[in-house]
């Protein structure tokens, strides 16, 4: 079970918090978009925007080590990360053309390879 408190970024979105068994951990990145815990996985998934949309994750331990950075698949943009109870955090992307029959798919972390599989359409 994952001790960590208090995850946020600040509201000039160049700053991410979270304090991990008692140590405050502080990531400092430009343009970030949202910062999730992966209680399943123990990681911290930051996303970093170019404009509107991220152009990259960010993997950290929850002690802040920065383990990798993780761009979308080809065909694919990212759009935003959510929650997933089974699978820690899922990436949600979008195509300009449909894949498969539908434009946004939801995508796995594979954290060891530090890439992304599309495993199911997103609602």
């Amino acid at each position: 079970m994952s001790s960590v408190k208090g995850l946020q970024v600040n509201s000039n979105k160049d700053c991410v918090t979270w304090n991990y068994n008692g140590q405050d951990v502080m990531i400092r990145l430009n343009a970030i978009g949202q910062a999730l815990e992966d209680v399943v996985h123990q990681k911290i998934v930051v996303s970093v925007c170019d404009g509107k949309y991220p152009k990259q994750l960010k993997v950290f331990s929850l002690f802040g080590s920065e383990e990798c950075t993780i761009t979308a698949p080809e065909q694919f943009q990212l759009y935003f990360l959510q929650e997933n109870s089974m699978h820690g955090v899922s990436v949600v992307c979008t195509s300009d053309e449909p894949i498969d029959g539908r434009f946004d798919w939801q995508f796995l972390v594979l954290y060891p390879s530090c890439e992304l599989k599309r495993f199911s359409p997103s609602y």
